[in-house]
């Protein structure tokens, strides 16, 4: 199904990935899953109400603390912090990650029209290409061409853009920047780049 937008308008489009490409969530719930379970194994705890209890948290209040306020719900000794956090960067998922539909849609036109897609990832790389590597990406992974915002000097957007722009020769103008729709882009850097959310492809 072709997207609402011509892909003809521009030579290079680069996209996001949590909550760009696919909902995070569908991670950060699986991790804590293998947490529960891990701490059922380890420490004779009650895997299932500890993945209920983190999965309502989560989705009442987000990621923050999250492990401080279960470990004081459950008495998970602080110790077991290492062990969450090596979880979110190296996890095995049970299940693949998928991508949003329109998304996939709209990335296999752009590959149909012979453009470049450039994955462009914020954050802790180890986590974030932990993520990629578990994407159902339906043959598109051969395709892509992924930038690390932690390469540049700074760890921005804009110098990663800028990075994007520089190797392949392209123009601020001739690249479109799919965001999530949360996403909030400087003014000045809006003006140069086109940035698109989600809910417009």
């Amino acid at each position: 199904m072709k997207s609402n937008l011509s892909v003809d308008n521009y030579k290079g489009f680069v996209l996001g990935l949590d909550d760009v490409i696919y909902p995070e969530k569908d991670y950060l719930l699986q991790v804590y899953y293998l947490f529960a379970q891990f701490m059922e194994y380890n420490e004779q705890m009650d895997g299932n109400a500890i993945i209920s209890w983190m999965k309502d948290s989560y989705e009442k209040d987000g990621p923050e603390n999250l492990f401080e306020l279960t470990a004081a719900k459950f008495g998970i000794p602080q110790t077991y912090l290492k062990n969450y956090g090596l979880l979110h960067q190296t996890a095995r998922l049970p299940l693949k990650l998928m991508l949003f539909k329109k998304v996939l849609d709209f990335m296999q036109e752009v590959h149909a029209a012979g453009k470049p897609l450039f994955l462009l990832l914020q954050g802790d790389p180890v986590m974030q290409l932990n993520k990629v590597r578990q994407m159902e990406w339906h043959g598109l992974e051969t395709y892509l061409k992924v930038y690390f915002s932690a390469d540049t000097a700074h760890g921005t957007i804009p110098e990663t853009l800028a990075l994007i722009k520089a190797e392949h020769g392209l123009q601020a103008a001739e690249l479109l920047c799919v965001v999530s729709e949360n996403e909030v882009v400087d003014d000045n850097h809006q003006a140069e780049i086109n940035f698109l959310p989600t809910s417009k492809l």
